[in-house]
């Protein structure tokens, strides 16, 4: 098991979650979806 560290967690994959989470990562912000 690997430790990975990200700036924001996601919680939900659904349309709002995947938004949000492509909108950060365009601005440079690391994140991870779960």
């Amino acid at each position: 098991m690997t430790t990975e560290h990200k700036q924001v967690v996601v919680v939900g994959a659904g349309p709002s979650g995947s938004t949000v989470s492509a909108l950060l990562k365009s601005r440079g912000i690391d994140v991870v979806v779960i």
